[in-house]
């Protein structure tokens, strides 16, 4: 079904053969797509006199029930910042200087053709259409005629064909594989659905078979190169299927505009997506708990690789200086009531309960002073001081050095530095899950020694209480119950531990979690309240755990 239109203003070139600018009247403005069917917008690029007359398009409804014929158009959208004017169904409309160059060309090489461009074809300011038009993504590259690989105008090169035998041609060649458009996500999905390729890189087009056996031929590249790397998986598409793990793993760090399209851009792929709420009004967050929740409702995700896997996600949607997964997760909050009870195999079939592996160390003995306090209040040193003795009564030596390095890091390290450190180390943060081990595993937690009282005041049962995330406290462990080999006796966890508390290494990540554990004998109930750190003490202060 057609769109009515007014006819296209066509513009005029300068004396000087310059593009002018196209004379519209106002902006161009969406019509939505019908609701009762499978419907997408095509776009036909109006023929011209000369090359350098201003572009015209206009779009077309039409639904998959009509079987259209089409291509698509596979691009890198480049720097949004310079846009050019065209005419779109007579009124103005902005495109980028790709964009620009990619429907100059088609005009010139496929007159009377109809093209898909997500940038004409989607309406990119309305998330419902974006969220309808996700789903049927990979229909629309699927059913295409052929799929045009731009790659933009590589003209300053001296080659100017694909079989040219000129000397710089390996050069060419090069420069191409190392263009930007193969660092985009959707290509992933562009390329592998494609029925036929056509890679365009200014002038002359080539099949993509041709392309790669271009670039093996003269580059003698591996598999590892982008374009080759993508052919091996159109190739492997033909006999095995992937699942969205796999794919997330393998194209961690293609990019995109939307950090959602990280992971939407590959649900067209994978073959367990059906049913993923995928939603552009969603939050990162959100994003990022339905994919853990889609992963664990599929059994993809285990005790030792649910917060590698956590960690992997994130960092594709936040960038590679997201936070540490277990301190982003780990904010300041307040579990008014437990949300889940685990106890047994059953418990976790809910897609919000994770699995995470980890070992109990020791439980704490003492909890010193803050961090701020140090400094300020000699009394809590000295008094720390005396606890570690008392505890360490056999052999004191080693825990009352340790414990001085310890404070001299702290002392000699600028707040800014250390506040950053242990703000991505130790936190309170009370779960929301509360848990017993699986099958015959136990809780070590009966004792090992007695624990100091709590100068603060904390009472029993006080693991709900709002974690007021002020200062971060000295802590020492009893002893070596657990004949764990570790780097430290002595350390810093968030103001919510209180002695007793279990400290437990959580391998996957190399952190440790505080572990509160009520009831009694050894199937006591456990809930997570903090982040604790270990450190080992170097020269140049806090090193690594």
């Amino acid at each position: 079904m057609g769109v009515s239109q007014s006819a296209p203003s066509t513009g005029s070139v300068d004396t000087q053969g310059q593009l002018s600018q196209p004379s519209v009247k106002e902006a161009f403005v969406y019509q939505p797509l019908r609701g009762d069917a499978d419907c997408i917008r095509l776009v036909r690029i109006e023929p011209a006199q000369q090359d350098n007359d201003p572009l015209a398009c206009t779009l077309v409804d039409v639904t998959f029930a009509e079987k259209p014929r089409y291509d698509a158009l596979s691009y890198r959208w480049g720097d949004e910042a310079a846009k050019r004017p065209i005419i779109l169904n007579g009124d103005g409309f902005l495109v980028g200087k790709n964009l620009e160059d990619a429907l100059r060309y088609l005009r010139s090489h496929t007159q009377g053709t109809l093209f898909w461009i997500d940038a004409l074809c989607i309406n990119q300011e309305d998330a419902f259409e974006k969220n309808k038009q996700l789903r049927v993504m990979p229909q629309i590259y699927f059913t295409a005629s052929t799929v045009w690989v731009w790659l933009g105008d590589y003209s300053s090169l001296e080659c100017r064909t694909w079989l040219d035998p000129q000397p710089n041609r390996a050069r060419l060649y090069r420069a191409l594989c190392d263009d930007k458009y193969w660092r985009r996500l959707w290509i992933i999905q562009e390329v592998q659905l494609a029925r036929e390729i056509k890679v365009v890189y200014g002038t002359s087009p080539v099949d993509w078979r041709d392309f790669i056996h271009a670039i093996h031929q003269e580059l003698h590249l591996n598999k590892n190169v982008r374009p080759i790397h993508l052919h091996t998986q159109r190739e492997e598409r033909q006999t095995k299927t992937s699942t969205l793990l796999k794919l997330l793993e393998d194209n961690s760090d293609a990019l995109c505009k939307d950090p959602r399209d990280k992971i939407y851009g590959l649900l067209g792929l994978a073959s367990d997506t059906r049913g993923f709420p995928a939603d552009y009004n969603k939050s990162l967050l959100d994003v990022w708990t339905d994919t853990m929740g889609f992963l664990n409702d599929r059994g993809l995700l285990h005790a030792r690789t649910t917060l590698t896997v956590g960690n992997l996600v994130k960092t594709m949607l936040w960038g590679a200086d997201v936070q540490h997964p277990l301190q982003d997760l780990g904010r300041p909050c307040v579990a008014e009531n437990d949300i889940f009870f685990v106890d047994d195999q059953a418990s976790y079939a809910c897609s919000n309960i994770f699995e995470v592996s980890m070992t109990p160390l020791e439980d704490v003995h003492s909890v010193g002073p803050g961090v701020s306090e140090l400094a300020t209040n000699l009394a809590a040193s000295s008094k720390w001081e005396q606890a570690i003795l008392e505890n360490f009564k056999r052999n004191p030596g080693p825990a009352v050095s340790e414990s001085e390095r310890l404070r001299r890091a702290i002392y000699h390290t600028e707040d800014g530095a250390l506040n950053a450190r242990l703000a991505t180390t130790c936190l309170d943060h009370i779960s929301t899950v509360r848990f017993r081990p699986q099958g015959s595993e136990t809780f070590p937690f009966t004792p090992s020694c007695e624990h100091e009282h709590d100068p603060r005041g904390i009472e029993d049962g006080d693991a709900k209480r709002e974690s007021p995330g002020g200062d971060w406290n000295l802590y020492h462990l009893c002893g070596s119950r657990f004949l764990l080999e570790r780097a430290w006796n002595i350390a810093v966890a968030p103001e919510s531990t209180r002695p007793g508390d279990l400290i437990c290494w959580v391998h996957e990540v190399s952190s440790c979690v505080v572990v509160r554990i009520e009831g009694s004998g050894f199937r006591g109930i456990g809930q997570i309240v903090g982040l604790a750190g270990g450190y080992r003490i170097t020269s140049s202060g806090l090193g690594g755990r």
